[in-house]
């Protein structure tokens, strides 16, 4: 097999994975005229629609200014669903992207990097184009900078899919927290009663945060918790307290809860990105 032929399945592997349709427990928010982020698997979509010209000088020269007034479109309405991204409990994408030209470029070279997963030439012959850009570490090192205080490991090795136990038998952290307003985000963080990060953007290591795109996995469901990749095994489960912060997106839970995840056994969990959250 050559190098190309192996790299373009590769590829497709990659598209149709992106491309899976959301499941009853996956975490789906709306974002834009027609962008959505997956939370629990993490990426954000968009679509787009482009007419053919009445200038075209063919049905095959119609249909392909079509489908790239279509592209063009999805990437425009991207941009516009990552800036709607919940960043942490304070900020959105949009507000780095309006006090940041760096950034502003670096979200606008993220979205060119997203891949066509859908096409469908509609009855009038107008092209409907989806787009998928996964969110990676390229995207949390981008919201979370080192100065923000993003621990920083030598080691880059990839998260295992299957996560070996650590000492204490538990094999990830699940965070209830149903009922609590809990809204996702890629720096989400969890808190004890005072105000004290336990976790978060300051814990997760640079291998875990570049494998996973974001502190905390979402999903809407005990079961589906459960069989995350992230925690799959012996989970510990702890019930949040309530959410806290403009965007409801840090975690508070109890003292007793607190000390568990100070813990030797559960700090390196927690450095491994080993948490997944249960919301509505």
């Amino acid at each position: 097999m050559s190098f190309r032929t192996f790299t373009m399945m590769v590829m497709a592997g990659a598209i149709r994975l992106m491309a899976q349709p959301a499941l009853a427990a996956d975490v789906v928010e709306p974002l834009g005229p027609t962008g959505s982020i997956d939370w629990t698997n993490g990426t954000v979509s968009a679509t787009g629609v482009g007419a053919p010209p009445a200038n075209a000088t063919s049905a095959n020269h119609a249909k392909a200014m079509a489908e790239r007034a279509a592209f063009l479109m999805a990437n425009r309405n991207l941009l516009e669903a990552v800036k709607g991204i919940r960043v942490d409990s304070v900020s959105l994408v949009e507000n780095f992207v309006l006090t940041s030209d760096v950034i502003k470029t670096e979200v606008s070279g993220f979205v060119h990097g997203a891949t066509v997963t859908g096409k469908r030439v509609n009855p009038d012959g107008s092209v409907e184009v989806t787009i998928v850009r996964k969110l990676d570490g390229e995207f949390f090192d981008m919201m979370t900078p080192p100065e923000k205080g993003k621990k920083e490991k030598m080691s880059r090795k990839a998260i295992s899919a299957e996560p070996a136990a650590v000492s204490g038998g538990y094999t990830g952290v699940i965070i209830d927290a149903r009922g609590l307003g809990l809204k996702p985000a890629v720096a989400a963080r969890i808190r004890d009663a005072q105000g004290r990060e336990l976790y978060g953007p300051s814990v997760i290591a640079a291998d875990a945060a570049t494998e996973h795109g974001r502190t905390i996995g979402y999903v809407k469901d005990e079961a589906a918790a459960r069989s995350h990749a992230w925690v799959t095994g012996r989970p510990l489960t702890i019930k949040a307290v309530r959410s806290d912060g403009e965007q409801h997106a840090d975690v508070v839970i109890g003292a007793a809860d607190a000390n568990q995840l100070t813990e030797p056994a559960i700090t390196a969990l927690l450095e491994k990105g080993r948490v997944v959250a249960i919301v509505e």
